[in-house]
Formats: structure tokens, C-alpha cells, sequence
């Protein structure tokens, strides 16, 4: 039984590698490939480059097999400056899961790995064979309870091979819980890091974060102190994982439902977006949160979502450039409605400020859902999108020059 919902949040970390062979004008945009319904439609995901600088993402829907449950495709340069386009894995439902979501990640050997939310939900991981093709393996596959289901977020990956993701509903309490996959001699096994109650989180969406220590940060798009979701750290103590809510969001005006994952900085202060609120239907605002001496973090929205031209519900997670901005997506909003992409730059004063950097205008994307940017070593951005498209409407992928 398929269970999934219309929206599907995650989060991002990326792997910066090998340019294309030239960087695109200043600010001019080249549509990289207009996705059609088959082989592949609706991108919800990041976009990942390999160490040769073909680049590569999934579809949550379409593909040739009979289950229409998604695709994990590649676009690689070409020598005249196009992009080519290739399905590497169509999948198949119940023979091996379907409906991939959420970040990819590479491993240190090349496999890709993603989560999957056909049925309760698995781990993929696809490795390149002699011959090219591409072969998949459900390396995981969740049950509910105790051990989670429908994993909304994707991956994230640390030095050992680990990969660490959270799911929307199981769990011990039912409501969602983090999980980490391990290599072993003999396959791969996983571990339920924290099952959430409801005072401490409900529902995560998104991916999570590590620190350079281990220690795993993320968000609850519901529950908390408040019910509006909240932001946790999850550390080892004395051998086993224990968690601490570190904020709860309040609602109101202060809004909450946190959808995206967190950017950590490198002098430890903690960035995110909130969704929107519930019944009071916000658009959606910038937080940071800030450790004080005594423990308590403390929160600042940095920029509220929802004037006009400005974009509105943000469900991706922040990338940095090189200059240390921060770059996300809106799901609607902009200047035709369809969604922006947005730019933090903080000033010498330390202030932050957002402005728009693009706004979709359909035919070059609509609607990036859970879909974050990605830069290549040229500062060329990308971002595939979850509809637009001329004569198409199934998702774009779209290079902007820097």
C-alpha cells in the first residue's frame, strides 16, 4: 500500500566537485532539461555532482514500469555546452520499493543511497556495474514499529558509511523517530536512534545535520513544548543516544512547523525556516538560534516570508556559497506565483538581510517542493524544480550563472 502525502519535505548536503566546462554569464539561466512524464516526472529532491561533474537527482513519479514510482536520473555535460540525459534506475513498487525521496548522497566508493516511501518505506543504494548500467538493492526496508515508516527526509551520510534519516510516522510512539543504517559483514543493519513522543517532537519531515563530533541536529514539523514543532540534538551518553529539545516553536506571530532541515555554522549557531503555522497559515520565516551561556538557545526570525514578490513557505534546506550566503527555495510565491529562489547575506554589521534572487516563471520551473540548490565549482547554481516546464509541467532543471 502506497503511503504518501502530496508534499514531501527534505533536506540537503551536498558534494561540490568537477565544473561543467564553463561558467554561464552573470546571472543569465539555461534550462538544463525539461522532465516529461515518461521516463521520469516531478523531481523532489536535491541535486548531487559526482567527481566528473555529471550531476544527479530523482523523479517521486512516472518512469516505464507499471507502478509509475520514479527514477533516479543523471545529466552529464556535453562537449557543445548541452546535457544529456539518462535514467539510471526505473523503479518497480513492490519488486523493490518506488517513490524516492528526499536527499541522495554518495559514498566514499561511488554507490548512491537515497530513502524510498513506497509501502512503509526503505533505503536504497544503487552502484554502478562494469558495464555501466546501474544496479539498485533495498539495503533496508522500515516496518513501522518500532523501528519507522515513511521516510519523508533523505539521506545523510558520515565518514564510517553511516546513513542517518529520520521518519515522518513509527517509531516506538508512532509519531516518528531518527534512524541510522550501518555497513556490517553481513548486509546492513539499523538502529533507531530516538523515537519521538510529542513534547520532544512529532512528525520530522526533514533530514538531519551532523556536527563535527557526531552529535545529530534536526526538526519536528509538529510537537514540542508548544505543538508547533521544534528543533533537537540528539549525543551519545554512556554508550546509548539520548536527545535534547533544544528550542519548541511557539506559533502565532512567532510561527512554526518547521518543514526543512537545519544549516549549522561554523561557530555553532543553528539556521532554519519555518514552514508556516498551522491554522494561521503564514508564509513562513527565517530563524537562527543561538546558544547563551547558560544552556537556553535563544531564537531570532531573521526574515519574514510573504510580501510582495517575495516567495512564501520554504521547504528546502539552506546551501551556503563560497562567500558564506545562504540559498534556499520557496514552494509558491514570486513574482508569477510559482516559487523563488532566495538569498541571506549578512552585512558587516552582522545583520542579515534576504532578497530574491530568481523568481520561477513556469516555463523555467514552478514549485520547488523539497528541492534545494546546488553549486558547481564554477558557482554555477542548479535546482530542479517539482513542475513547470514548457508543454510539460512535470519539473525542470534549471543552471544559473553567479
Amino acid at each position: 500500500m502506497l503511503r504518501y502525502k502530496a508534499f514531501v519535505l527534505v533536506a540537503a548536503t551536498f558534494v561540490l566537485c568537477a565544473a561543467p566546462e564553463f561558467a554561464l554569464a552573470t546571472g543569465s539561466k539555461k534550462i538544463v532539461h525539461t522532465l516529461h512524464d515518461e521516463p521520469g516526472a516531478n523531481p523532489r529532491s536535491n541535486l548531487i555532482f559526482d567527481a566528473e561533474g555529471n550531476l544527479y537527482g530523482s523523479t517521486i513519479s512516472s518512469g516505464r514500469e507499471a507502478c509509475k514510482c520514479g527514477t533516479v536520473f543523471r545529466l552529464s555535460p556535453q562537449a557543445g555546452g548541452g546535457w544529456n540525459y539518462e535514467v539510471l534506475y526505473q523503479f518497480k513498487g513492490e519488486e523493490d520499493g518506488g517513490y524516492p525521496t528526499g536527499k541522495l548522497v554518495f559514498d566514499k566508493t561511488g554507490k548512491l543511497y537515497g530513502a524510498m516511501a513506497w509501502g512503509d518505506g526503505g533505503v536504497f543504494q544503487l552502484t554502478q556495474q562494469p558495464g555501466g548500467s546501474w544496479a539498485e538493492i533495498a539495503i533496508y526496508a522500515f516496518t513501522g514499529e518500532p523501528d519507522g515508516s515513511n521516510p519523508y527526509s533523505g539521506m545523510t551520510i558520515d565518514n564510517s558509511g553511516n546513513l542517518y534519516g529520520t521518519t515522518q510516522s513509527g517509531g516506538a510512539n508512532g509519531i516518528g523517530c531518527v534512524y541510522m543504517v550501518s555497513p556490517t559483514a553481513n548486509g546492513w543493519s539499523e538502529t533507531v536512534l530516538h523515537s519521538f513522543s510529542g513534547s520532544d517532537g512529532a512528525y520530522p519531515w526533514a533530514d538531519v545535520a551532523l556536527d563535527a563530533a557526531g552529535n545529530v541536529y534536526g526538526t519536528t514539523i509538529a510537537g514540542g513544548a508548544y505543538g508547533q514543532g521544534a528543533v533537537f540534538e540528539l549525543y551519545t551518553s554512556h554508550g546509548s543516544w539520548a536527545e535534547t529539545v533544544l528550542y519548541s516553536f511557539r506559533g502565532g506571530t512567532h510561527q512554526g512547523w518547521p518543514a526543512a532541515g537545519v544549516y549549522l555554522d561554523a561557530s555553532g549557531k543553528i539556521f532554519g525556516t519555518l514552514s508556516d503555522n498551522g491554522d494561521d497559515g503564514l508564509p513562513g520565516a527565517v530563524f537562527r538560534l543561538e546558544p547563551n551561556s547558560n544552556g537556553v538557545w535563544t531564537e531570532t526570525l531573521l526574515h519574514t516570508f510573504g510580501k510582495r514578490g517575495d516567495g512564501a513557505f520554504p521547504w528546502s534546506d539552506f546551501v551556503p556559497d563560497d562567500a558564506g550566503n545562504l540559498y534556499g527555495t520557496t514552494y509558491v510565491g514570486g513574482n508569477a506565483g510559482n516559487g523563488v529562489i532566495y538569498k541571506l547575506a549578512q552585512n558587516a554589521n552582522g545583520d542579515w538581510t534576504e532578497s530574491v534572487f530568481f523568481s520561477f516563471n513556469y516555463r523555467d520551473g514552478a514549485n520547488p517542493a523539497d528541492n534545494p540548490v546546488t553549486f558547481d565549482a564554477s558557482g554555477n547554481l542548479f535546482v530542479a524544480t517539482d513542475s513547470g516546464g514548457l508543454r510539460s509541467g512535470y519539473g525542470v532543471v534549471l543552471e544559473i550563472g553567479p
